[in-house]
């Protein structure tokens, strides 16, 4: 999964409506990958606007990974009603604003030439980008990573989101702190959009099922938590959520080490996008658990992950599989969307995507949500449930999955 980064995104969006008008380069490289030389015509043509070379370049080549992959599988397999799939790659070095001039830059050189854009590798370039795909009257299919942009349609027409809403991964916390006898949760909330927009949801999910809680809060900058921790310890907690990105998942283990206090740590989406193993020493990570997709589950058998491994063995790395999954789930779905609409016109994908058809919804590739289905007033995967998530011991991830038991 992709991960926001701290920004005004209403500020940004807001300079899309201007720049939309009139736009210099962005001195972004671009490229075409996958096997068809076929013509606009004759192809389906996507465009990818992600970060490759900045902060979240990490994530950003693995979504990329998952895009071309996708677009591969289905060339190899006889296209796309039987069209090739091409793909323009353009980095935004993880900026907003430079996804926008990317994306104005692209449109207005050849406004017809794109079925599907993929608009970011986290929720502020997708948000920013959402004024843009209306100008230009081009679908968008991308992780709405907690901004909730496209819970009402009516916000984002043409851009679907292949996540659904922040409260499902939360009421699995929950009920799992539930299931194992919890009586009081502490709340440890790194200071970055993504996981503030989560710590409502984990809120109301801990009342729902009658565990009280007690939420700290930590900046973003901060390489040392004892203080937060210790607050927690103080006040009772027999279990701590802890809502972090990178290294700072390693700093909440490290806080609790120094404490010398065993309470089991579950880590949210975020905290759980790194291998745990590698951010504190092991004596450390025990006892800690995180929040995954099925797919980065090693004893999960997941089709779309046998198929983009047999594509491009050894690319999954360190990193749990969900995040090639938020490039390739998209491919699927423009795939789905085009067989059945027997089109790439703009109106008509759309009209598909909001009325899959049973194998759109259930299509055994999709790697990061099992299932897909939108509304005509809601563009959030509502197919999204408690079940595409698991929670389960750290352990070392290898080809993009934990390895249970080491």
């Amino acid at each position: 999964m992709s991960y926001r980064k701290r920004t005004t995104v209403a500020g940004i969006a807001a300079c899309a409506t201007v720049l939309i008008s009139a736009c210099g380069s962005s001195g972004s490289g671009s490229g075409t990958s996958g096997s068809s030389t076929a013509t606009s015509a004759s192809s389906v043509n996507v465009l990818a606007i992600l970060d490759t070379t900045g902060p979240t370049k990490a994530f950003g080549t693995q979504q990329l990974a998952g895009i071309e992959g996708a677009a591969k599988y289905f060339n190899t397999h006889g296209g796309v009603d039987g069209r090739k799939i091409n793909v323009t790659v353009v980095s935004d070095n993880g900026d907003p604003a430079t996804a926008v001039n990317d994306l104005i830059q692209q449109m207005s050189t050849n406004p017809d030439k794109y079925a599907m854009v993929y608009p970011g590798s986290e929720g502020t370039e997708t948000t920013a980008l959402i004024p843009v795909l209306a100008k230009y009257h081009v679908i968008g299919i991308a992780l709405d990573d907690g901004s909730g942009a496209c819970v009402k349609a009516s916000a984002c027409p043409n851009v679907f989101s292949n996540a659904g809403p922040a409260s499902i991964p939360e009421a699995e916390a929950a009920n799992w702190m539930k299931q194992k006898g919890f009586t009081k949760a502490g709340v440890l909330e790194e200071e970055i959009d993504f996981t503030e927009s989560e710590t409502g949801p984990i809120l109301s999910s801990l009342s729902s099922v009658g565990i009280p809680d007690k939420l700290v809060t930590f900046s973003a900058t901060a390489v040392d938590v004892t203080a937060e921790m210790s607050e927690l310890k103080s006040d009772g907690a027999n279990v701590v959520f802890a809502e972090a990105l990178g290294a700072s998942a390693g700093y909440v283990l490290k806080a609790r080490a120094s404490l010398n206090w065993n309470v089991p740590v579950l880590f949210d989406i975020a905290g759980s996008a790194l291998d745990l193993t590698t951010l504190a020493p092991a004596a450390d990570v025990t006892n800690s658990y995180q929040t995954l997709c099925p797919c980065a589950v090693s004893s999960i058998d997941t089709p779309g992950i046998d198929a983009f491994n047999q594509l491009e063995p050894g690319t999954l790395g360190p990193f749990p599989a969900n995040l090639v999954g938020d490039g390739w789930d998209p491919i699927v779905l423009l795939a789905n969307a085009v067989e059945q609409a027997k089109s790439t016109n703009y109106q008509a994908l759309i009209a598909a995507i909001q009325n899959l058809d049973s194998a759109g919804q259930n299509d055994s590739l999709y790697i990061e949500t099992r299932h897909h289905r939108y509304s005509a007033t809601d563009h959030e995967n509502l197919g999204q449930s408690t079940s595409d998530f698991v929670i389960m011991p750290a352990g070392p991830i290898k080809g993009g999955q934990v390895q249970e038991g080491t």
